[in-house]
C-alpha cells in the first residue's frame, strides 16, 4: 500500500539520539558547551556534574512500528535529559544547534524521518531563534521539558515561542525531563512511572489557565503520554473554577480544558487509552511509541484499535484518525 491509497502512519514520539553529535564534542574548541562524551563508558557527561548514561539503543536509527498495512513515517524527537537549564545562553543553544543539524543530516535524505527539533530552553527568546531556524531546516516543530529551572513553562516565558508555533504551524512537543519533588521520586521507579505524568499535567493546566492559547489560538502543543493526568483531572479542574472563590474561569467545560492540545495514545493500558479518546476525541490524539525505550509500546496500533472498541468506537475509523488524519492535520504543510 502506498501513501496515496490511504496515508501514511506517524509515530509521533520516537527518541533518537545522533553519533555525529556526540562525535563533535571531541573536535578541538567544543569543550566550551560544558558538554562531552565518553564512548568507552558510553555516558554523556556535562562537567561539573555527575555521569549520565544514554541509552545505546538511542544511537542508531530504529526500525518502525507495525503501521497496520500502511508505511510509516518516524517523527523522530531528542532524549529530554539533553536539553537542559543548567548551562549558559549561548552554549546551550549551541549544543541543540549541534543536536539539531547531526539530526537533519542523518534523516534529509531517507524516507520515512521527520524530527522535532531540540529547542534550548535558557531563554525563551534563544528557543524561539532555534525553533524558527530548525522549521526552516525541514524540522516538523520542536520539544520542550515540562518546566525550566523549577518553573511552570507560563513563568518560564513560553509566548515567543507558541508565537512560532501559531505563525509557522509547528506544533511544540511538550515532554517531562526533570520533575518536582524529586526526592520523592527516586524508588520504585516512580521518576518515570508517575512523576513523567504529573509534569506533564501541571504543564497542560499551567498553560491553559495563564490563557495562552487566547494570546495565541493557532499554537500546537502536543502532550506526551496522553497529557498525563488531564484527561482524568478535566473535569476536577471545570468544578473548581466554579466551587473556589474568586477562581475567574467560571463555565469552563471538560472540552474547553482539552480542546487546544493533542495527546499522543502512549498510556500501556487500552482501558486507560478508552478513557482518554472518549475524553479527548480522536481529532486530538495522535499515535506514538515512545521507542526505543523499555517503556514504549511494541505495537501502538493494536492498543489504538482495542482502545476503540472498549470505548465503543468505530475501531478502523479511530486508527484512521489517530494514526493518520490528526497527525497530517497537526503537522500541516511541515509534515
Amino acid at each position: 500500500m502506498t501513501a496515496a491509497d490511504g496515508g501514511s502512519v506517524y509515530d509521533s514520539h520516537m527518541h533518537y539520539v545522533p553519533r555525529a553529535a556526540l562525535a563533535q564534542l571531541d573536535v578541538p574548541g567544543m569543550e566550551r558547551l560544558g558538554v562531552r562524551y565518553d564512548a568507552e563508558l558510553d555516558r554523556f557527561v556535562r562537567i561539573g556534574e555527575t555521569h549520565q548514561g544514554i541509552p545505546s539503543s538511542l544511537l542508531d536509527l530504529q526500525d518502525p512500528v507495525d503501521g497496520g498495512g500502511h508505511p510509516v513515517i518516524q517523527v523522530l524527537s531528542p532524549w529530554s535529559d539533553l536539553i537542559r537549564d543548567d548551562v549558559p545562553e549561548r552554549e546551550g543553544a549551541d549544543w541543540c544547534r549541534v543536536l539539531n543539524d547531526a539530526v537533519w543530516r542523518d534523516i534529509e535524505q531517507r524516507a520515512g524521518f521527520r524530527a522535532y527539533a531540540a529547542i534550548p530552553i535558557s531563554s525563551p527568546e534563544v528557543a524561539a531563534e532555534e525553533f524558527e531556524r530548525a522549521v526552516s531546516l525541514g524540522f516538523v516543530g520542536g520539544m520542550i521539558p515540562t518546566q525550566v529551572g523549577g518553573r511552570n513553562l507560563d513563568d518560564w516565558g513560553i509566548d515567543p515561542l507558541l508565537e512560532v508555533s501559531e505563525r509557522l504551524g509547528a506544533p511544540i512537543f511538550v515532554h517531562p525531563a526533570k520533575t518536582f519533588g524529586r526526592e520523592r521520586f527516586m524508588k520504585h521507579f516512580l521518576r518515570n512511572m508517575c512523576g513523567y505524568p504529573f509534569e506533564t499535567t501541571v504543564a497542560a493546566f499551567s498553560l491553559f489557565f495563564s490563557a495562552a492559547f487566547e494570546r495565541y489560538p493557532g499554537a500546537r502543543v502536543l502532550l506526551s503520554h496522553c497529557g498525563g493526568t488531564l484527561p482524568f483531572l478535566a473535569g476536577r479542574a471545570v468544578h473548581a473554577t466554579s466551587a473556589v472563590p474568586d477562581f475567574g474561569r467560571a463555565g469552563l467545560s471538560v472540552r474547553d480544558i482539552v480542546e487546544p492540545f493533542f495527546f499522543d495514545c502512549v498510556v500501556a493500558d487500552p482501558d486507560a487509552l478508552a478513557f482518554g479518546l472518549a475524553v479527548v476525541g480522536p481529532e486530538r490524539m495522535v499515535l506514538g511509541s515512545d521507542g526505543p525505550f523499555s517503556m514504549g509500546l511494541a505495537d501502538p496500533v493494536s492498543q489504538v484499535r482495542e482502545a476503540a472498541r472498549i470505548a465503543g468506537l468505530d475501531p478502523e475509523a479511530v486508527f484512521r484518525a489517530v494514526a493518520i488524519q490528526t497527525p497530517e492535520r497537526m503537522y500541516g504543510a511541515a509534515g
